[in-house]
Parts: C-alpha cells; structure tokens; sequence
C-alpha cells in the first residue's frame, strides 16, 4: 500500500507562540501509515533535565481507552525519536484508534502520555502536545500557561517552577524553592502564577519555566527567557 503520511503544525503554532530563545516540549510530529498493521512515529521530547534515560513509551488505545496491544518501547533520550509500531491486531486503515506517548518513570506501570494523536480509517489527526511558556514576568512573580493532552492521566503529579539557566532541571533546583503542585481536579490547559518575593528574579538572568511529572523525575516541557 503507499505510505501515508501526516504531520503536526504544533511546531510553527509554538513558535509563534512563545517567542523564545529555547523551549522544550513533548509531541508527536509526524505519522505514517506503513501497512495495515503497522504505523511509524516522529516524536520530539527534552533532551535535558532528569530522568531523560529512562526513555519513554507509545501507547495504543481504542475508543473505550483501553489498551490494544503492549507499549512499544522508545528508549533514550534522542529527539527527534523515530519508532515503529507494529502488531497483527492492529488496522490503521479500518479502525479508530488513539497513538499516545510518555516518558518512562522509575515506576515502570506509570502511564502518562504527554502526546496525542488520533488514527480513524486511515485519517490521523487531532495532534496533541505538552507544552508550558511564560506569559509574564516581574521580579516577583511569574505567569506561565500550560497545556497536555485531554487523556493525559497522571496531572495530579505535574509540577511547575522556575530553574536559572536554560535546561530543564528538577524541582530540587526551583527558584526559591516555589512550586506550583496541580491536583486531580486541575484542568489539562491553563495559568498558573508562581509567586516570589520582591526581587527574587534578577535583570539580564536566564531563567526556564518547567513542567515536569512524577513528582520531580521528568521535565515534559518548558521555555527559556532572560529577565529584564
């Protein structure tokens, strides 16, 4: 059969957007249908901060959200990541299923898929992304919003802080120790201020906003900006 091929425009929407020297986010770029059975995935994710090696995983639902088939395995931390995906019981050109993939945690059962896409009859569309950029800053708060995909499951263990320079690092390393924790009922997109005391962010200093989950093991997403 020839390959069909479908990709994000995540990428020119996030540019656009965040207007940033550096920002990191986890997403599917493109896909393409190889055979009945059988799909390969782009996916771009951080290639710093920690936790990185563990790698991460493709999911495969139905439309009840239960899983078809085993996770298939993206190991490393290279960006942009190519992996195949292929089982018997899949018909991507038949059937409707939803493509999801995240980061690996210590805890190998953990789920959480950071990206989205959709595959229904051949059609694939529906690309979602996580993503955190900063809206504002002053020297003693910082407004940053925030998106992950809507089946994103694990967003009582995000976490949100500011780091100096330009890599994702853990929350260990959060500008004054502050830390936006988000709860079971928090909503997969929106804003959230971290607040400082006055002069805490300094002129001409990088800092990173991060978004990360399990507590502090994996950085998702985030943007560079120089404070002035």
């Amino acid at each position: 059969m020839k390959n069909l091929i479908f990709k994000s425009n995540s990428n020119q929407i996030e540019l656009a957007a965040m207007q940033s020297s550096k920002s990191y986010s986890t997403r599917i770029d493109e896909v393409v249908i190889e055979e009945r059975d059988e799909i390969e995935l782009t996916i771009t994710r951080p290639t710093t901060g920690t936790g990185i090696n563990y790698g991460g995983k493709v999911y495969v639902f139905d439309e009840d959200g239960k899983q078809v088939i085993a996770p298939t395995d993206v190991p490393g931390s290279n960006s942009p990541a190519t992996v195949k995906v292929q089982n018997s019981k899949l018909d991507f050109t038949s059937d409707s299923y939803l493509i999801g993939y995240g980061p690996n945690n210590v805890d190998q059962g953990v789920n959480a898929t950071a990206a989205t896409v959709r595959i229904d009859a051949g059609e694939i569309f529906d690309f979602n992304s996580s993503r955190c950029f900063k809206l504002n800053a002053t020297n003693n708060r910082v407004t940053a919003r925030y998106t992950v995909p809507s089946e994103f499951t694990q967003i009582s263990s995000m976490r949100m802080y500011l780091v100096k320079g330009s890599d994702l690092q853990d929350s260990n390393k959060a500008v004054g120790g502050v830390i936006h924790k988000f709860s079971s009922s928090s909503h997969n997109s929106g804003t959230v201020n971290l607040e400082y005391q006055d002069g805490t962010l300094e002129v001409g200093v990088t800092y990173t906003v991060c978004l990360n989950v399990y507590s502090w093991t994996r950085q998702i997403a985030g943007q560079t900006f120089t404070f002035n």
